[in-house]
């Protein structure tokens, strides 16, 4: 290993006795009120603007085809909706401007591109909207004029309002539940993406060692018994409660057999680590016995202790759903997982009956 790579005791010691040499970088900090403060600053900046302009001549009222009128109407009104989501975006940017090292790796077009980030649909429709409002004023500049003077105060009041809207209009539940969804930002597909990479993918198919059918047929040869099924069942439950002993609180028809063979795996610094997997015993009829490799999805036990915690981020009415979102982002995972074919079974239930000391 070459030299640079060595870490040693007092390469340690020397390193992080100097927090100057010693920096992971600063912590971002919490957004605060500056987006408002330059929204209400630019509201007040237009609406004087438009107190001292006072246009005292007669409006010369154009006639025109209905639709030509109608159509000028709407790019003047889509016209000050988009103008009123610029000058928001860049109230935005002004308050990113405080985060850029930290949130932004001093990157102005990283800052930039990420203020005026969403749905490319009203880009799209503000483009839109300037071609046919150049088309008709070239067309019809009489008419084009003569609309947006007759409208000029209700535009301006209309872009004033909509500005102070845009900024403090914060998205009820729909809107967060939705924005969620669509972006895949929800807590049980994320403790299903961590819970299929960090275990189930090694398990099932390891890059060295045994992988989890071998594992299983190693079992059967050392207590020479069968285990048909050779999967992993993985139990999901709706209230997130899995008990810790199958045997103890399940059926009393389930007996805990044995272990399979360790699967040991250098992982994080941790030297072969083991990974457990256990067989259960069912008795089916009076001499009959079914054996199979059951566990359940760990991550669910964390995610019903953080519903019971406040300011977690998750509670107990949302714990369900996530645990929805859970099940299908695990399955479509492991669906798309080759490897993992023919390896695993996953089982969601409702549990019928409340054990003591379940919750």
């Amino acid at each position: 290993m070459p030299d640079g790579s060595v870490i040693n005791v007092r390469n340690m010691q020397e390193i992080t006795s100097n927090n100057s040499d010693f920096s992971i970088g600063t912590f971002p900090k919490k957004r605060k009120n500056k987006a408002q403060i330059a929204s209400i600053l630019v509201a007040l900046l237009m609406f004087f603007l438009w107190l001292s302009i006072n246009f005292s001549h007669k409006i010369e009222v154009i006639e025109a085809d209905v639709f030509t009128e109608k159509a000028v109407h709407a790019t003047l009104s889509i016209s000050i909706i988009s103008l009123a989501e610029c000058f928001y975006r860049f109230c935005l940017l002004i308050e990113e401007m405080w985060h850029l090292e930290t949130r932004h790796k001093n990157s102005y077009k990283l800052m930039t591109c990420y203020v005026f980030s969403g749905n490319k649909t009203i880009y799209v429709v503000m483009g839109v909207n300037m071609l046919v409002s150049v088309i008709l004023l070239v067309n019809n500049p009489a008419l084009f004029w003569s609309v947006f003077m007759s409208n000029f105060d209700s535009s301006c009041a209309l872009l004033i309002v909509m500005l102070i809207l845009f900024q403090f209009k914060k998205p009820n539940k729909v809107e967060l539940s939705q924005i969620v969804e669509d972006n895949k930002l929800s807590i049980g597909r994320s403790f299903a993406f961590c819970y299929y990479s960090s275990y189930l993918k090694l398990v099932m198919n390891p890059d060295c060692g045994l992988t989890f059918r071998k594992r299983i047929m190693e079992y059967e040869q050392q207590y020479g018994i069968s285990i048909p099924v050779k999967k992993l069942f993985i139990l999901i439950t709706e209230s997130g409660f899995i008990h810790s002993n199958l045997e103890h609180y399940g059926d009393e028809n389930i007996q805990c057999a044995n272990q399979l063979p360790d699967l040991e795996r250098d992982r994080a610094g941790t030297q072969k680590r083991a990974y457990k997997n256990t067989v259960y015993e069912i008795s089916v009829k009076k001499d009959e016995v079914l054996r199979c490799v059951v566990e359940g999805a760990t991550p669910l036990l964390s995610m019903r202790e953080m519903s019971k915690t406040t300011n977690s981020g998750l509670s107990v009415n949302k714990l369900n759903e996530e645990i929805l979102q859970f099940y299908h982002e695990l399955s479509n995972l492991l669906e798309a997982d080759p490897s993992c074919s023919n390896c695993y079974e996953l089982i969601f239930y409702k549990e019928l009956v409340l054990v003591t000391g379940m919750v």
